[in-house]
């Protein structure tokens, strides 16, 4: 995986972005991933349940499986991604279904050449009202992209940057006296993205950290931003993350790893009609903090 890593890292992006990343705010992250990971069975846990995200997601969509993706299949999906599962009941009904259905399959071809990632995002999202009741589409887009192929498409999630609402985790790691509060000027598109997932893997790999250190890139941005929600939380983002979880659980929920509910499969994901979602079948409905990794590998 690492060899895959260095070859990508060298195919992709033409354009260097500069960024100011703080290694002291990434070791406090590391430091609390370490303490906060050991209720959950170890940081590799957490790594295995984030790479068992990946197979789900990638198992279902890659090939010609897009094109015949059906609406509970992808709702069970989205209850590992935490900024769409409580709006993806927005487009549950027929027609609108299949036209995201088909959108989606778009998205995903010529997956292995991410030259025109940005103008494969947009010709995504046009497909869409642009208005603020549509913004988690980027977040699905995002999600797809990055678990589908986590060493080719970083994860581009609002949470992560989004450079209009100059929020993010990126934000939070920015290495300036001021970068907590002034305006980054950087793009929110594929080379920003790019160049901070090389830099939080190459992080890792100087910490040690050699078993996935793209997904491992990850969770120090979601630790990063899970302080900021817990320390900073407005209503949108008590919208998306708020819960009875406290600590690394906010890490988790992030992550979208904490989609089962209880055993019998129930999941956060909220349907057209305000209801509960309950996996189809292909998760097996056991709650994290149990064996929610081992579970998901036997898909």
């Amino acid at each position: 995986m690492i060899s895959r890593w260095f070859k990508k890292a060298e195919e992709i992006a033409d354009v260097q972005v500069m960024l100011h990343l703080s290694g002291e705010k990434l070791d406090m992250a590391r430091s609390d991933i370490e303490h906060g990971a050991n209720q959950y069975g170890g940081v590799e846990q957490v790594i295995n349940g984030m790479a068992a995200k990946a197979a789900l997601i990638r198992g279902q969509l890659l090939g010609a499986t897009a094109t015949e993706l059906t609406l509970p299949v992808l709702l069970d999906l989205v209850a590992f991604m935490p900024t769409v599962r409580r709006r993806i009941g927005e487009v549950e009904t027929g027609t609108v279904f299949e036209h995201l259905r088909d959108r989606l399959a778009a998205l995903l071809e010529n997956l292995d050449d991410p030259s025109e990632t940005d103008r494969r995002l947009a010709d995504f999202l046009a497909g869409f009202p642009q208005d603020r009741k549509h913004r988690w589409l980027r977040d699905l887009a995002a999600e797809v992209l990055h678990y589908c192929e986590p060493e080719i498409y970083p994860l581009m999630c609002r949470w992560v940057w989004d450079a209009k609402a100059n929020t993010g985790a990126l934000r939070e790691i920015w290495h300036n006296e001021n970068g907590g509060d002034g305006y980054l000027r950087v793009a929110d598109d594929f080379a920003t993205f790019r160049i901070l997932s090389d830099e939080l893997t190459g992080y890792a790999l100087s910490r040690g950290i050699a078993s996935d250190p793209v997904l491992y890139g990850d969770l120090l941005l979601a630790q990063v931003y899970a302080n900021y929600v817990k320390d900073q939380g407005s209503v949108y983002l008590k919208t998306d993350f708020s819960s009875d979880d406290v600590g690394f659980g906010y890490t988790l929920r992030m992550l979208g790893l904490d989609a089962v509910q209880d055993r019998f499969g129930r999941t956060r994901v909220k349907t057209a009609n305000g209801g509960e979602h309950y996996f189809s079948g292909i998760v097996s409905g056991v709650k994290y903090e149990e064996t929610t990794c081992q579970s998901m590998k036997k898909i």
